[in-house]
């Protein structure tokens, strides 16, 4: 505002100097990367990638995502070593997410593989919590056409089952487009998984553009050790095993335009006659009719779910119910009816696997009789005698203080690198600790005991760095760890 002169002599004018404070932005904003096949016509005769939107979508409420993405699709997969067998239901080939599929076979029983997709995963993740969050498309065209698919008498373009033909060259581009984004999920099929792993995993090493390394979450149905896989292990976290739902696909939704058949060879390498693969033309197959009826009546069953839209909405959930310093863990999920492996057949997790699964750093979903259907496990995918980063409360606190602290600091940017400075700079941080610390982040009965930040010349700089124009900050914090094993010792006491 000018200053009004009304008379000779010296006027004074206070100009804005700097001035800072911290504030906590979101801490749980996942990037879901799956394929959902988008519904783009309510007759159902075609679903492909509504063109106005990008890879990326953002979505802010369920609501919401109904609204952009619409309605959802499931596949059924079944595979058998005879000549007459049910491959495929769910729409003709450009419905399939054969991408996200393996051959299964067998001498005598069907298996069935069904693929949950569309809204299932989201409702999934909203239903146990879930806020705001990002969708990543992996959906991907071949460039080349299908054969003629009798069903609609045109020429298609296929889903290309050949996985190389996923791109996520692009993923971690994208991704830092949104640096809101502070968890990616991968609840894919085992390979699509680890390619998109691969994608980002140099954004769990650094920033690159974010303000903090994103942490991963991902899905398993294996025991196994994946360290190898995941090998950004203080920046992962898996959950095993999958989830039976309480979802169901209606036989409403299926029509003569939207069932496909497919059968193969006795030997399971060539596609058998395609001219009789119309839902009219099988049901008056006395050979086929009967696989036809039961695969259709199986869609009915119940959809199969990787656990780690229901994990993160419980992330969500803990982080705004009690900070992101809490454990999302012993938290009971919603919609789960069943543990049970990518097929759908039921797993048990006892106490020894739950042990076996530690050692390999997954994380346990268990079922009891008193609370139903639990996380039950807080851990990264550290090696298990790395203690600096094995809990996942830990290293999400740090990077969203990491976050926090590095988007106020960029105001200081080119003021002077001087003890005055240091000051504005050293308070704000210490501010932001402190509040952390009476909310129960840090572990110490004083604020000294639970944290520190240190900034000045002899102190974390010297003369040269400060000449080199560094100006360097030193921040330690001395995060809660959960209670991850508790031990009541007994004694009896004498009369």
């Amino acid at each position: 505002m000018p200053i009004t002169t009304n008379y000779p002599g010296v006027y004074v004018k206070e100009d804005n100097a700097l001035s800072m404070s911290i504030s906590s932005g979101s801490t749980c904003v996942p990037l879901f990367v799956f394929d959902p096949f988008i519904d783009s016509d309510k007759n159902k005769t075609a679903y492909t990638i509504k063109p106005e939107f990008d890879k990326i979508i953002k979505v802010d409420s369920w609501l919401d995502y109904l609204s952009k993405l619409g309605g959802f699709i499931n596949d059924v997969r079944e595979k058998h070593t005879s000549s007459i067998i049910v491959d495929k239901i769910g729409g003709d080939k450009k419905d399939h997410n054969k991408l996200n599929e393996s051959n299964f076979f067998a001498t005598e029983s069907y298996y069935r593989q069904m693929k949950a997709l569309g809204y299932f995963p989201l409702q999934m993740y909203f239903e146990n919590g879930g806020g705001g969050c990002y969708i990543y498309l992996t959906t991907q065209v071949s460039k080349t056409r299908g054969p003629k698919d009798d069903i609609r008498s045109v020429t298609l373009d296929h889903y290309d089952p050949d996985l190389t033909k996923i791109d996520f060259t692009t993923l971690a581009e994208q991704t830092l487009a949104y640096p809101d984004i502070t968890i990616i999920s991968l609840g894919g099929h085992k390979e699509i998984n680890e390619k998109a792993y691969l994608a980002i995993s140099s954004l769990l090493t650094q920033a690159n553009g974010h303000a903090a390394p994103l942490f991963c979450v991902t899905g398993s149905d294996d025991i196994t050790d994946a360290r190898s896989t995941y090998n950004v292990g203080q920046q992962t976290a898996a959950y095993y095993p999958y989830f039976n739902t309480s979802y169901t696909l209606s036989l409403n939704d299926l029509s003569p335009n939207n069932i496909h058949f497919e059968g193969i060879s006795e030997d399971g390498t060539k596609i058998l006659d395609k001219t009789s693969s119309t839902l009219s033309s099988l049901l008056t197959n006395p050979s086929l009719s009967r696989f036809a009826r039961q695969a259709i009546v199986d869609l009915q069953r119940q959809v199969v779910l990787s656990p780690v839209y229901a994990v993160l909405g419980a992330y969500c959930k803990t982080d705004s119910e009690r900070g992101v310093w809490k454990a999302p863990a012993n938290i009971t999920l919603s919609g789960v009816t069943g543990l049970c492996n990518a097929l759908g057949k039921e797993v048990v997790v006892t106490e020894s696997v739950n042990g076996t699964l530690l050692k390999n750093g997954i994380n346990a979903i268990r079922y009891f009789p008193s609370t139903g259907y639990t996380i039950w496990g807080a851990r990264t995918m550290v090696p298990d005698t790395d203690l600096t980063w094995r809990y996942i409360p830990v290293r999400r606190l740090f990077n969203i203080a990491e976050r926090d602290i590095k988007e106020a600091m960029a105001k200081a940017v080119f003021e002077p690198n001087s003890p005055v400075t240091w000051e504005i700079l050293r308070s704000a941080v210490d501010a932001y600790l402190y509040n952390l610390w009476k909310q129960g982040a840090l572990f110490g009965e004083k604020p000294e005991q639970a944290y520190f930040v240190k900034i000045g010349l002899g102190t974390t700089m010297t003369a040269e760095e400060i000449n080199d124009g560094k100006m360097i900050i030193k921040v330690g914090m001395a995060a809660v760890r959960p209670a991850e094993f508790i031990i009541l010792e007994f004694s009896q006491k004498q009369i």
